[in-house]
């Protein structure tokens, strides 16, 4: 409608109103408004964990459900976007190995949940949804939690670009590797060492084994 020159603070603003004026029938595809709502949460909380510099505010109806400023370390904006009941419960570590380097924010084996809402990952500054990633998290717990409980993280991996293609899904959710062997071995060595370097209680219905033993998953 216009477009002009004004005073303002440096940043981008997104508003979204009055989204299917022209295409109503869209409408219908929709989830409820509840639904729709946490996914959008959860996608700027997985976009500012990804850039933890960068200030995200979030307002849905003029009520501001997110405000996360910029954060140097990575755990404090964990807590900040997810909740400060977490806080305490969560371990942060990095580290880098043959071209490979992630951040890694995992929970204490005495945070669980009952399916794997609160797993999120992002590559190269890319958030994704991998589902092969996860179980290998996942089974770096055998041990630490029972089969029908999941653990929470965040994991911000970095990777030469030329051994990843995100090209295999249209929404750009899915990745492949060139590699992959060599990342799930990656994830799977240092979540599981360090677990048992802070000698967290081991449950009773299993015995833990170590990763020289542990096959990983296919």
């Amino acid at each position: 409608i216009e477009e002009t020159t004004i005073s303002r603070q440096p940043g981008t603003t997104i508003r979204v109103e009055h989204l299917f004026a022209k295409v109503p029938a869209r409408r219908k595809f929709l989830k409820s408004d509840r639904q729709e709502l946490s996914a959008i949460t959860r996608l700027i909380q997985e976009v500012a964990l990804t850039f933890p510099h960068i200030h995200f505010e979030l307002y849905h109806e003029n009520k501001e459900l997110i405000n996360t400023p910029s954060e140097t370390f990575l755990l404090e904006k964990f807590y900040q976007l997810m909740s400060k009941e977490l806080a305490g419960k969560m371990h942060y570590f990095k580290v880098e190995e043959d071209g490979i380097s992630a951040e890694f924010i995992v929970s204490s084996p005495v945070i669980k949940r009952t399916n794997r809402s609160q797993q999120m990952l992002s590559i190269n500054g890319r958030v994704i949804q991998d589902f092969r990633l996860n179980k290998i998290v996942s089974d770096a717990y055998q041990g630490f939690l029972l089969g029908n409980e999941y653990p929470i993280f965040f994991i911000h991996l970095h990777i030469a670009p030329d051994s990843v293609d995100v090209n295999v899904h249209p929404r750009k959710s899915e990745v492949r590797f060139s590699t992959p062997d060599q990342i799930y071995s990656f994830l799977y060595r240092h979540i599981r060492e360090f677990l048992s370097s802070q000698q967290f209680a081991v449950s009773p219905n299993y015995q833990s084994q170590s990763i020289s033993q542990h096959s990983l998953p296919s």
